[in-house]
């Protein structure tokens, strides 16, 4: 059962309100309700009766949130104390972290984190693209990245939420939706896409969105890597769709307008293989909290 899981059900027993407790925990809303639905399912029990206008626990509720507490109390402890008996040794940890936006919002206030409480550690980062990152993962040459992630990183891979960012649609100024203040996803998909590729065999999260809607986009193009994206733009006058974090798009040059779709977000997240026993990947993740930023 994954624990940042069962974290977020404590906020939602204390909330009793999906809006609220996703805001608090810098996701959205369809994230939280999907991970609460995943607990429930996993437990056989519903824990949560949710009306138009009401959230109630349910009995198994109170009783999982008992128990959770519980866990979660032992869980950090264990951490702690795991932490504590290697804290003066020195040791190392190798980081990728996608470039761009991600990197200075998100990477840099992490490791800064991280160094003022394990000053010992010797940390190497190396920054790339989403591919490249998820090639140095499964090949073992770092021990973790933060990066842009959908859930199809494979099953030997233990990932992390630190936040949940809404996509945007870029274009060029003399685009013909350039002017809207929303674009829906019925509209994005009979325009063309710009599209960062992916490695073989992936699930394209951006089409996986549109999946959800019932969608298929009539002409997409596909990058071999980002720093293409401008010349791109310009070349097929397409529309690209990522995160605010993507500073690489000059913004008096380009539009920014707003998905009217809730799905259409992506997340940030620190990911790792679930067999790797470097002690310093537990470490780097309880600095989560404490770096965590509302969405962009």
């Amino acid at each position: 059962m994954n624990v940042s899981h069962m974290r977020e059900v404590l906020v939602l027993a204390e909330q009793l309100n999906f809006t609220t407790a996703a805001a608090a925990l810098y996701v959205s809303q369809p994230t939280l309700t999907r991970h609460v639905n995943s607990i429930e399912e996993e437990l056989g029990a519903q824990l949560f009766k949710r009306t138009n206008h009401v959230v109630e626990l349910t009995r198994s509720g109170v009783v999982a949130v008992k128990a959770f507490e519980k866990i979660l109390e032992s869980y950090d402890t264990l951490l702690a104390d795991v932490a504590a008996l290697d804290e003066e040794e020195e040791s190392d940890l190798r980081l990728g972290m996608v470039y761009y936006g991600t990197t200075a919002y998100y990477g840099y206030p992490l490791l800064e984190e991280f160094a003022k409480k394990y000053p010992n550690v010797r940390v190497s980062t190396i920054t790339a693209q989403t591919v490249p990152i998820y090639k140095h993962l499964h090949n073992g040459a770092i021990d973790a990245a933060l990066t842009i992630t959908s859930d199809d990183y494979g099953n030997d891979i233990k990932r992390i939420n630190v936040a949940t960012i809404p996509l945007y649609a870029f274009m060029q100024t003399d685009h013909p939706l350039a002017k809207h203040t929303s674009i829906s996803a019925e509209e994005l998909s009979q325009q063309r896409l710009v599209l960062n590729s992916i490695p073989v065999g992936k699930q394209h999260h951006i089409l996986g969105l549109f999946d959800l809607h019932g969608l298929a986009p009539k002409d997409i193009v596909y990058l071999n890597h980002i720093d293409e994206l401008l010349p791109a733009l310009a070349r097929t006058g397409g529309i690209f769709i990522g995160s605010m974090l993507l500073t690489a798009i000059p913004q008096q040059h380009h539009a920014f307008v707003k998905i009217d779709a809730d799905d259409f977000t992506i997340d940030v997240a620190l990911v790792y293989q679930k067999d790797n026993p470097n002690p310093n990947i537990a470490r780097l993740a309880a600095c989560i909290p404490d770096i965590r930023k509302p969405a962009m």
